[in-house]
């Protein structure tokens, strides 16, 4: 995954920084949970 990011402004973001980010987007683009991470591995919350 890092070599994804080698070249870009999300560089020097955390993994679990970036996996945040994305879940919060999807959740403001109203996707579900599941659709977000069918896993749970984002420990995302739509109460937060």
């Amino acid at each position: 995954m890092e070599k994804i990011f080698a070249d870009t402004e999300l560089a020097d973001l955390a993994a679990d920084v970036r996996r945040h980010s994305f879940a919060s987007r999807a959740n403001d683009l109203r996707f579900i949970e599941i659709t977000i991470s069918p896993d749970g591995l984002t420990a995302f919350s739509s109460r937060w």
